[in-house]
């Protein structure tokens, strides 16, 4: 008889847990197809590089509908916490359909260090469902660093050449005083750098330990990667020579010789 009553009184508890009232529907604001569309300027740079000494840079936001004054909130987030200072809001005056404001790196911000960071409008400053070619929200990467040109010259890649027929190609090498490295960017491809130490009295290059990435994808070879080994310096010749590892599923033997040969030395201040 028990047992009865405990079932029956599990069975009521369970249909008033069943019959209580879900929490209250909260409709979002509504949109108003006539109104602000507030948007970032697709003039606004999304990947900067900002100099050692600059700590500032400036995003542009603008509105389809400026006949009044208006303030608009900013939505900002950044996966490192107090990277960025970003204003609250925005102010647009009466008939200014477009301003800029300022963003300054944070107490957090560190150099030689990429961030991401969003920011974002409100939807109800938004068409968010009309299709356009604006956007309420943009996305930016930041990164400061000291790395400024240093020389120029030709770049003789004879793995290149090997393997694509593409021998050469004019090159900038550029240098950071603050960790006294060279780098030639976008070497092989977009996004491909290399790095590497230079003792300008013996003439001796010094790569890191296990700097290899990866350089492209070849039909014929697969994915090849690039491990800088050591170098040299001929100053007569102004011809700098690094020897590349060259790794697909394995590697390709001995090292390709990198030749840079230099035209030209940029003043430095």
């Amino acid at each position: 008889m028990k047992k009865h009553i405990i079932l029956l009184a599990l069975a009521v508890t369970s249909v008033f847990a069943a019959c209580e009232k879900p929490a209250p529907y909260e409709p979002g604001a509504p949109m108003d197809l006539n109104g602000q569309n507030v948007y970032f300027s697709n003039y606004n740079l999304i990947d900067l590089v900002l100099p050692s000494d600059v700590n500032t840079f400036e995003v542009a936001l603008c509105r389809e509908d400026a006949t009044e004054a208006v303030t608009v909130p900013l939505i900002a987030s950044c996966g490192a916490e107090g990277a960025f200072v970003v204003p609250e809001s925005v102010e647009f005056a009466a008939g200014v359909d477009s301003v800029a404001f300022t963003i300054s790196a944070g107490e957090n911000f560190e150099m030689f260090k990429e961030y991401t960071l969003s920011i974002s409008v409100p939807e109800e400053f938004t068409h968010a469902y009309k299709p356009q070619e604006v956007s309420p929200r943009t996305m930016i990467t930041v990164l400061q660093e000291d790395f400024v040109p240093f020389a120029k010259g030709m770049y003789f890649c004879s793995f290149c050449n090997y393997a694509a027929g593409w021998p050469a190609w004019e090159q900038v090498l550029e240098y950071s005083a603050i960790t006294d490295t060279y780098r030639f960017s976008n070497l092989w491809r977009p996004g491909t750098s290399m790095t590497f130490q230079w003792n300008r009295e013996t003439n001796e290059v010094i790569v890191p330990e296990e700097t290899g990435f990866p350089i492209g994808l070849n039909a014929g070879y697969g994915l090849i990667s690039a491990y800088p080994l050591d170098g040299e310096y001929d100053a007569e010749s102004q011809t700098l020579v690094i020897n590349v590892d060259m790794v697909d599923s394995s590697s390709w033997g001995d090292p390709f010789p990198q030749i840079y040969q230099i035209s030209e030395f940029f003043t430095q201040e």
